[in-house]
């Protein structure tokens, strides 16, 4: 009886035990106190507000990473712990662990651009159990954009100054030619070795906080400079001009050149032109291109090549001219009448009916007449007096002279025979019946094949 009475006692001793340290979550025997708070430091859930965990949450997985936009500078993660007393605080990138309330969400983290480490320690209920997840956040570099604009057709002598503009990383955009015919110097200045297709590409490197840029590639057409060739039309030009001809043309450098394409002309020295005979004259000037410049157009000129017109004309005076301007020797004829064998004056006027600004045309005429014979002496006479000999040589010749410069005069002195001519019939001297013809051929110095005749007869009676 005494012993159970001690064992009812015992028991109801340890029982005010337990209850007295129920709430500390420890009981003692004597020395011995047991600790009956939980060890739980696991998670049951974890979400975040960007991006997608990777792997998937699982309790016993605690290393875990997720990828954001660079947009996304800061985060929130939303932890929920297995048991209810366990505690949670958050850190990101070794900064203070903050607290976070089991189902909420965490105060904003801020990322960097790069790998963010994120620490989510969970404290269990007794105190001393840690678990620690990481998440590896990875925030994307920022994007950056070219703003290139297309350069536009060229010139292949031009000389452009390429510029653009880039993102905020201060990485200066760089140029370069993808394909064509260009070369830079500077970095910037661009220039042309000829004519095609060009094709600049700009670029802009990143750094650790930029992407680099997409590149912008500019595509534009080089063009051969034209060229234009100045060549004045020669004009009427007379036969016996040598012409120097002279152009100008584009900038390529190369020499103009000439040909003749059509006429009577001759080049020599490669630009002096001289003339074979009269008519159209077709001559053209051209100027080749270069990697610059592109061939001129040619250009042609047809002019008219100008004969001489010797002119004479035969009359008893000077007013009373036969053959002025007529280029026929069959209607350029005077007759003359020598009565009793007495002297006769013919008058002869020689010219040269062409004209050609700045005298162009002047031109001497040189003459020939026939010589008296035995019934006829013939005496040729100018203003500088006898002029017998050199024209009956042929060799006498007028000053220089076109159109618009009067004749020049000369006088042919027919004189008969008198002994020869005169008869005695009786108490009468009667004359004979002759005829003497001095034939006039006018040609020109420059041009020979021109040439102009008349003539003179003087008849007796």
């Amino acid at each position: 009886m005494k012993y159970a009475l001690s064992l009812l006692l015992f028991s109801l001793i340890w029982a005010c035990t337990l209850t007295s340290h129920a709430a500390t979550g420890s009981a003692e025997t004597g020395n011995v106190t047991v600790d009956t708070r939980s060890d739980n430091a696991d998670l049951t859930s974890l979400t975040i507000s960007s991006g997608t965990l990777s792997p998937d949450f699982a309790g016993g997985t605690i290393s875990y990473t997720a990828s954001v936009t660079n947009a996304t500078s800061s985060l929130t993660i939303t932890p929920t712990v297995a048991e209810a007393n366990a505690t949670i605080d958050v850190r990101v990138n070794e900064g203070a662990f903050a607290p976070v309330t089991s189902g909420a969400a965490s105060g904003s983290l801020v990322l960097n651009v790069g790998a963010n480490s994120v620490e989510v320690r969970v404290t269990a209920e007794d105190g001393t159990t840690l678990k620690t997840y990481t998440l590896t956040v990875t925030r994307d570099k920022a994007s950056q954009t070219i703003t290139f604009a297309n350069p536009g057709d060229q010139p292949a002598t031009a000389t452009v100054n390429l510029s653009a503009t880039g993102g905020a990383s201060g990485i200066p955009v760089t140029f370069a030619v993808t394909s064509g015919p260009a070369s830079l110097s500077g970095g910037n200045v661009l220039t042309f070795i000829g004519a095609g297709s060009v094709t600049i590409t700009a670029s802009q490197a990143g750094n650790s906080d930029y992407h680099d840029a997409t590149p912008v590639a500019r595509t534009f057409t080089v063009s051969l400079v034209p060229q234009t060739i100045t060549f004045d039309s020669p004009g009427a030009r007379f036969i016996s001009e040598v012409l120097t001809l002279a152009a100008s043309g584009g900038g390529s450098g190369s020499g103009l050149t000439y040909e003749v394409l059509d006429g009577p002309g001759v080049l020599a020295n490669g630009n002096e032109l001289s003339f074979t005979g009269g008519g159209d004259v077709t001559v053209r000037a051209s100027q080749a291109g270069d990697d610059f410049h592109a061939a001129a157009d040619p250009v042609e000129h047809t002019f008219e090549v100008i004969l001489p017109r010797p002119d004479v004309a035969v009359g008893p005076s000077p007013s009373a001219l036969v053959g002025l301007e007529v280029y026929t020797p069959g209607g350029q004829l005077v007759t003359l009448t020598s009565k009793k064998a007495g002297p006769v004056t013919g008058h002869v006027a020689l010219g040269n009916r062409v004209v050609l600004p700045d005298d162009r045309a002047a031109d001497s005429v040189v003459l020939r007449g026939s010589a008296g014979n035995a019934l006829f002496a013939v005496t040729y006479l100018g203003n500088e007096g006898n002029v017998t000999a050199g024209i009956l040589t042929g060799t006498y010749e007028t000053a220089a002279m076109d159109g618009d410069d009067g004749s020049v005069l000369l006088r042919a002195v027919v004189t008969p025979n008198k002994k020869k001519l005169a008869k005695k019939k009786g108490r009468r001297t009667v004359y004979l019946k002759k005829t003497f013809t001095s034939l006039f051929q006018a040609n020109s110095k420059a041009w020979p094949a021109a040439t102009d005749a008349a003539a003179i007869n003087v008849q007796t009676r």
